[in-house]
């Protein structure tokens, strides 16, 4: 099971970008993931909470409680939700309370962002973005969510014990990476643009650059002070555009790539 669920979300993406019905039995695939894994090779702790997680949330698009009753330790579980009554639910009532969702789900739709992992022993926690939308009862939805989960090893195999739904107030300005509020678009659009454009000027000499230089140099230009957080967010993002170019894993340096 545990290799299914590292495999899980390239079947996933096979399935649902490209709208095919998910049928047959959840043996038949989990026999295709395996297939799949066996191709593939074996992941990291990292990856392999990275897969439980997205497993989780899968279930809901694909409307299969089963698929989340896997990636949870019921004997364990414990939530807050960012839907009422927003009160704790533990193990049984909690799942209870999204199968009643799920049954009523009529459409949905989900992007998760700047997904972030650490592991410690056999305990992990995974913090990311949730944006999701869909429409439930004729009614529709749009929310943008803070979430935290905390899971445990048992044997081979990474389950989740508690979930931290955290919605974001509409007025609040949200700055994360490709993460906007509505009313705030152009404002944060345009600080990106300029985070974009000092960060290319600084790496013009075409000279590599860590964080710390990058950030420095930013904020000089700017005029202001900028978190390196932001900067790290931007190169991520300059990266996978093909302007920047990326060397070294753990203190990554940062040069331009010329056009």
């Amino acid at each position: 099971m545990h290799l299914v669920k590292q495999a899980y979300r390239l079947l996933h993406q096979v399935l649902c970008d490209t709208h095919i019905p998910v049928q047959g039995s959840d043996s038949y695939r989990e026999q295709v993931v395996v297939v799949m894994v066996s191709m593939s090779g074996k992941t990291d702790d990292a990856s392999a909470v990275e897969e439980v997680v997205r497993r989780r949330i899968d279930g809901i698009k694909l409307k299969k409680p089963g698929f989340i009753r896997e990636s949870i330790d019921v004997s364990l579980y414990s939530k807050f939700d960012d839907w009422p009554p927003g009160t704790r639910m533990e193990g049984e009532e909690a799942l209870r309370g999204e199968d009643d969702a799920i049954k009523v789900l009529e459409e949905y739709s989900y992007k998760l962002d700047d997904f972030a992992v650490k592991v410690k022993g056999d305990f992990a926690w995974a913090s990311f973005y949730f944006i999701y939308n869909g429409t439930i009862r004729k009614k529709s939805f749009d929310v943008r969510s803070r979430v935290s989960m905390v899971l445990t090893k048992s044997g081979s195999e990474w389950n989740i014990v508690h979930e931290h739904f955290s919605m974001f107030p509409r007025e609040m300005p949200v700055t994360g990476p490709r993460l906007l509020v509505k009313k705030d678009t152009e404002a944060v659009e345009k600080h990106q643009e300029e985070l974009d454009e000092a960060v290319l000027k600084a790496l013009g000499d075409g000279s590599e650059k860590h964080i710390a230089e990058l950030t420095k140099q930013v904020s000089n230009t700017l005029g202001r002070e900028i978190p390196a957080s932001e900067i790290v967010d931007r190169c991520k993002i300059l990266e996978s555009n093909g302007q920047v170019r990326r060397s070294g894993r753990f203190y990554p340096r940062y040069v331009i790539v010329k056009q």
